[in-house]
Order: structure tokens, then sequence, then C-alpha cells
């Protein structure tokens, strides 16, 4: 839940937040809940264009992956090796996109939908007729200050995992 509370002080006798206050507020990144969902959709916009560079650099080189409470993957080079192999067996696209975060900006959700399909790359058993799927899903997220240190993964799977 997006919930932040903030009590402004302010300048005697003017009415207007402290300067400290209104520069605090300035900008898309200024608080810790902007900047966590300014993470999180730098992560979705990452994942839907497959910038590894970019994910390299936002999550932690310790980042834990949690896969439908089933599968873990530790570290950032496991994860990305994960969605390099995933991108040569499926094409996916995250959409419809909401994002909840604390107000400490620590802790996120999101709910989305992917649209995908199998490629002829994939594991023989598993792309049968290759056809669209879409599904909804979610992921949770550890942050600390734009780095994302955790992230949890769920979603039912039609054929397949989502990413």
């Amino acid at each position: 839940m997006d919930v932040q509370v903030s009590n402004l002080k302010t300048t005697p006798g003017r009415g207007r937040p402290a300067a400290a206050e209104r520069e605090d507020r300035r900008g898309p990144r200024s608080s810790p809940v902007s900047r966590a969902r300014a993470t999180v959709a730098r992560y979705f916009q990452a994942l839907n264009t497959l910038d590894l560079e970019t994910l390299s650099e936002i999550v932690s080189p310790e980042l834990i992956h949690d896969l439908d409470s089933v599968e873990r993957r530790l570290g950032r080079e496991a994860f990305l090796a994960y969605l390099a192999a995933r991108a040569r067996e499926y094409r996916e696209h995250v959409f419809d996109i909401q994002v909840m975060v604390n107000a400490e900006g620590t802790r996120a959700a999101a709910e989305f939908t992917l649209l995908g399909f199998p490629l002829a790359e994939g594991p023989e058993e598993e792309i049968g007729d290759p056809q669209t799927y879409r599904i909804s899903g979610g992921l949770f997220f550890q942050l600390d200050q734009g780095c994302i240190l955790r992230v949890s993964q769920h979603a039912p799977p039609p054929r397949t995992r989502a990413l």
C-alpha cells in the first residue's frame, strides 16, 4: 500500500514548507517512495527491452530471486543468466503494471499482465504449438536506496513460468 504521511513544518509567518522539506519534494526521485517507484519502473523497462546492463546496475550483487516459492537464485550473475536463457526460449512483455510502495521506500509490490509466446529455440516439450499466453502476476521487491536486494515472483504458469 502506498502510504506516505508527512507532517510539513512551516516557515514561521509564511505558512510555507521549510526550505529543506520543499527541496525534499522536488523532482521525481526526491522521496524514498519516489526513488523506489523509479527503481521498479526501470526494472520493468529493462525487463521489457532485455537491457541486462541496466538490470545489472539496479540489482544487488547478492540479489535473492525467489520464483513462485519453489525455486531460488542467489546473486546478480545467476539472475542475469536466467533472464538471458529465458529470452532464448520465450518472447515476453510486461504491461498494465501497478506499483505499490511502503512509506520508507524499502518494500514494493507490482501487479502486472504478462503477454508472451514460446520461441522455436525453447525446449521441445514446452513449446508444442507456439501460442500466445497472457497471465496476471505479481512481484515483491526489497529495496535499499535504489538497489533491488530481493525479488519474489508469483504468477500462475500457463505452460511456462512468468519472468
